[in-house]
């Protein structure tokens, strides 16, 4: 929560994890799995000009998650703060959230931001008296009179937080993975002189790190050996990390064949399984082999049913092997 408490003498703005919370969520297509997984966290801000300095009880809020072979990790730094002498000129007063991350997913994360309310994206004041209720986010870059926005790479050039449910602004977007601690500074600055209202000015701002799409989950390669997959049904190709297969539906057929199951080269299945877990191994590809038992010709005993004519072994062998897949 961003919470700017103004009177008339000293500011003393404060940045502090409050509550926090994991969200997991997950898309599912026909033959297809997407797999979607971000960290949100609530940040709190305060601003004061109480004499003396208010000091923060703040704690550093830490997350991690583990996406199949990948984990992710973000923490926040326990407080900023801003010391703020009003002026009769519109001023910037500044305090920076520092953001650490890890993770292993080689093809990157993302970090968005946006505040917690869909109808606003001011900070808000609650009072009974006619004064001045609101802080609205900037609408210039580098912060419009009485106005409030966040800024990147330790520059002056600011943005508004986007609403939730609208476009969310990416502050971090990376296309490998990053293995050791990645700070990364948000500068929050609110710029006003002493003619805004005494009061406490707040808003909700959330930050999302999700990994980037080719680390929820897994492509699969199905090898027929020789034969042929089974009509009318999806042999899924990409899969989430966990899910399960239904391999009873994916029965294939070879003629002079029967089958006898599926590998992945390290784990073998008998065809018959509804929630197999096909790469428990949680490898980045995974290769379903199918197995076959040749039929031998001199270990049937056959007679042709009425209306089937069989004139040799092989005859006898393809039909059987048809019945029995």
């Amino acid at each position: 929560m961003l919470i700017f408490e103004v009177l008339y003498n000293r500011f003393n703005m404060v940045m502090d994890f409050r509550k926090s919370h994991t969200l997991r969520f997950r898309q599912s297509m026909y033959g297809n799995i997407l797999v979607g997984l971000s960290f949100l966290s609530l940040t709190f801000l305060t601003v004061k000009t109480f004499a003396p300095d208010i000091k923060s009880n703040a704690e550093t809020q830490n997350i991690s998650e583990t996406v199949g072979p990948y984990t992710m990790s973000m923490s926040n730094d326990t407080v900023a703060s801003i010391n703020i002498t009003p002026t009769a000129s519109q001023t910037v007063y500044t305090g920076t959230n520092n953001l650490t991350v890890k993770n292993t997913c080689p093809d990157g994360a993302t970090i968005t931001l946006t505040t917690n309310s869909t109808t606003s994206n001011s900070l808000v004041r609650t009072g009974t008296d006619s004064g001045t209720k609101e802080i609205p986010a900037t609408s210039t870059s580098a912060l419009s009179n009485n106005s409030w926005g966040y800024a990147l790479d330790n520059t002056d050039t600011y943005n508004a937080v986007p609403k939730k449910g609208t476009t969310p602004a990416t502050i971090y977007d990376a296309v490998s993975a990053q293995t050791t601690n990645l700070t990364i500074p948000v500068k929050y600055g609110v710029k006003t002189d002493n003619t805004l209202p005494s009061g406490t000015y707040s808003a909700d701002v959330v930050y999302s790190m999700s990994p980037k799409s080719g680390c929820l989950g897994y492509t699969v390669t199905w090898d027929m050996d020789g034969g042929t997959r089974k009509d009318g049904v999806t042999y899924p190709s990409l899969l989430g990390w966990g899910d399960t297969v239904n391999l009873s539906t994916l029965t294939p057929t070879r003629t002079g064949y029967i089958f006898t199951g599926w590998t992945n080269g390290t784990a073998t299945f008998d065809g018959t399984e509804t929630n197999a877990n096909i790469n428990s191994a949680n490898t980045k590809t995974v290769t379903i082999k199918a197995k076959w038992t040749k039929l031998m010709a001199e270990n049937l005993e056959y007679t042709p049913p009425t209306g089937v004519t069989c004139t040799n072994a092989q005859c006898m062998i393809d039909y059987l092997s048809n019945k029995l897949n």
